[in-house]
């Protein structure tokens, strides 16, 4: 048989059972009449966080209160992992997971579902 190998460094939530990436899955798909595609998690989580640190300026300079706290940034949770980050900013290698999946039908599943 032919084997086919992908890789994306995406996460796809479309089937989670978890209630808050369902919402993200469902407000997402009612906004744009598609689902999630790929890096829509990565980028819900960046965007999620920068708007965060605006809102937290109360009243200060917005872009000052975000360099400095881009510039001490160490951990961000995100909705499905977190985020961990080098003194330089570029991520630690051990927050970085690599999984395994099967084209199952239509969709991927984990390796260890889809068999």
């Amino acid at each position: 048989g032919v084997e086919v190998r992908a890789v994306c460094a995406c996460t796809d939530v479309s089937l989670s059972m978890e209630p808050d990436r369902q919402r993200f899955v469902h407000d997402l798909q009612a906004a744009s009449g598609s689902p999630p595609g790929p890096f829509a998690l990565e980028a819900y989580d960046a965007g999620r966080f920068l708007a965060g640190l605006v809102e937290d300026a109360e009243g200060g300079d917005p872009r000052e209160h975000l360099m400095t706290a881009l510039d001490g940034l160490t951990e961000f949770h995100g909705l499905e992992s977190v985020y961990r980050f080098e003194p330089d900013g570029s991520r630690a290698p051990g927050s970085i997971t690599v999984g395994r999946w099967r084209a199952a039908g239509s969709r991927w599943l984990p390796e260890e579902e889809a068999l």
